[in-house]
């Protein structure tokens, strides 16, 4: 006696791309954004970038600084040279006199510290909002919806 075998048994492959219809990309779009919402992804974008781009003046603020340190009158020159063809040549200028001016302060080494210590502190608090965003979601604080009534814990 043979026992009949429906079509969803017979199928001995996962199904492709290729077999999915409008209406289930539909729907996996539209779970995915109510999910998305529901941890508060934007926010936490927000916060990474944030966090991320107030770094950037910190470490040009470093930059200065070891700058000031290690070069002096003829590496500036050297350098700003470099920029001709991509750097019109008034800001070519305007460049050179200010590395030359941050060069001849004695500043540099509390410009490096400075820089050091706000590009730190900025990361920090950009690694704590993306450490904040990943464990959001598994911790219960937001709705229903979230991946901890989903994914188990491990």
């Amino acid at each position: 006696m043979s026992i009949p075998i429906s079509s969803a048994a017979r199928r001995t492959t996962e199904p492709t791309l290729a077999d999915l219809t409008a209406g289930d990309f539909r729907s996996v779009l539209v779970r995915a954004v109510k999910r998305t919402m529901a941890d508060n992804m934007t926010s936490v974008a927000k916060g990474v970038a944030y966090g991320t781009f107030f770094a950037i003046p910190s470490a040009l603020i470093v930059a200065l600084g070891v700058l000031n340190l290690t070069a002096g009158p003829g590496s500036i020159n050297k350098l700003v040279d470099k920029l001709s063809g991509v750097v019109p040549a008034s800001a070519q200028d305007l460049i050179r006199h200010t590395l030359q001016q941050v060069s001849s302060s004695p500043g540099g080494r509390i410009m490096v510290i400075v820089g050091l210590v706000l590009a730190v502190t900025s990361l920090m608090g950009a690694v704590q909002t993306a450490m904040w965003g990943l464990t959001m979601p598994t911790s219960g604080a937001s709705s229903g919806t979230s991946s901890a009534s989903v994914c188990p814990r491990s």
